[in-house]
């Protein structure tokens, strides 16, 4: 009797075992057909308090908000900023980071300070602080991201908290925002030489 009842719990244990790993897979697998499915990865390349790191949070809370998952900041610091964009680059291209660019994107690479330029990246908007994405990321979590922010970024809340902190905040969109990018790193480009900088 001992024995019927030892292979019984044992076949019981194996079966609970079986459900919840299961159970564990069909969770993990749920939100795969629907972007997105888990968090969004914001990275701050600064520390947090600054005013880059405040307006990602501002960002990340209004985004979270018309998303439906969090966005969660993730202050990646170090190098003056180049720590938390190569983080950003070398992201997996799946939609789940983005990433806050601020001028030392175009200051850092013509210095020697870091191994990227602007082009290493997908710059979906932006001025002297923008958002972008690595590289590859497929066209419809792109969109999404990109519909997300843009909608955060004309929100009365961005405006709020712009007047509230002295920021001026204007942004330009995919082309427009990568030309002007691309103008300042010719510009920072020439200053960093003429200043003895440039590597």
């Amino acid at each position: 009797m001992n024995d019927k009842r030892a292979t019984a719990l044992s076949w019981l244990i194996i079966a609970a075992a079986v459900a919840t790993l299961g159970w564990m897979n069909w969770r993990r697998h749920a939100g795969d057909g629907a972007y997105p499915s888990r968090p969004v990865r914001l990275i701050c390349p600064y520390a947090p308090g600054g005013g880059t790191d405040l307006l990602c949070r501002v960002l990340a809370h209004e985004a979270e908000q018309r998303i439906g998952r969090p966005v969660l900041v993730d202050n990646v610091t170090g190098g003056g900023g180049a720590v938390g964009f190569a983080a950003g680059q070398l992201a997996p291209p799946d939609g789940y980071t983005a990433l806050m660019t601020t001028f030392e994107l175009v200051s850092l690479p013509v210095q020697g300070l870091a191994p990227f330029t602007f082009e290493d990246f997908d710059l979906v908007f932006g001025t002297w602080r923008g958002l972008a994405l690595p590289k590859g990321v497929p066209t419809a979590a792109r969109g999404i991201l990109r519909d997300t922010f843009r909608a955060v970024v004309s929100s009365d809340a961005l405006a709020a908290f712009a007047a509230q902190s002295g920021m001026n905040l204007r942004f330009l969109e995919g082309d427009a925002f990568r030309e002007m990018v691309r103008q300042q790193a010719v510009e920072v480009a020439q200053m960093m030489k003429r200043v003895g900088l440039a590597k």
